[in-house]
C-alpha cells in the first residue's frame, strides 16, 4: 500500500511550505518498508526561466522489498502529486556520482542527467554539490 503523509515545515516563521513523504507499508501490519520525501521547487531549462517542478529526497527501499517495483510506485506517486498538487512539469533530484546502482535505478525510472550538467566552474562555485552528484530529472507526464 502506497500512501502520501505531509508534515508542514516553517509555519511558525509565517513561511510555511511541507514536505510530503511517500511510504510504502506492508499489508498484513502496516510497517513502513520504503519511502521517498519530496517538496514543490523550480526546475531551471533556460538562464532566467523556471518551471514549477518537484524534488525527491531519500527514496529508499529495504532490501528485501528491492526489484519489486516498488521505487517506481513511489515515484508514480510523486508524479501524480506533482502533477496535482503542485502543477509540476517536472520531478528533479540529486544522486551521488559513485552511487551506480541508484543511477541506474533512476535512469530505468526515466531520469535523464541534466545537460548542464558540466556547465564549467561558474556551475560548480554556485553549486559546489555539482562536484559529486548528478543533477536528474524526468518531465512529468499529463497520465502519470
Amino acid at each position: 500500500m502506497v500512501e502520501r503523509v505531509v508534515t508542514p515545515v516553517g509555519a511558525s516563521s509565517g513561511r510555511a511550505s511541507s514536505i510530503s513523504r511517500v511510504v510504502a507499508k506492508e499489508a498484513a501490519n502496516g510497517r513502513v518498508f520504503a519511502s521517498v520525501a519530496c517538496w514543490r521547487t523550480k526546475k531551471g531549462r533556460r538562464a532566467g526561466e523556471t518551471t514549477p517542478a518537484v524534488f525527491v529526497s531519500s527514496l529508499e527501499v529495504e532490501e528485501r522489498f528491492r526489484r519489486r517495483g516498488v521505487a517506481r510506485a513511489l515515484v508514480e506517486e510523486v508524479e501524480t502529486m506533482g502533477r496535482e498538487d503542485f502543477s509540476a512539469e517536472w520531478v528533479t533530484l540529486s544522486v551521488n556520482k559513485t552511487n551506480v546502482v541508484a543511477l541506474q535505478t533512476y535512469e530505468r525510472l526515466g531520469f535523464t542527467i541534466d545537460e548542464d550538467e558540466d556547465g564549467g566552474l561558474v556551475r560548480v562555485l554556485m553549486d559546489p554539490l555539482r562536484l559529486v552528484q548528478h543533477r536528474m530529472s524526468k518531465p512529468i507526464s499529463e497520465s502519470a
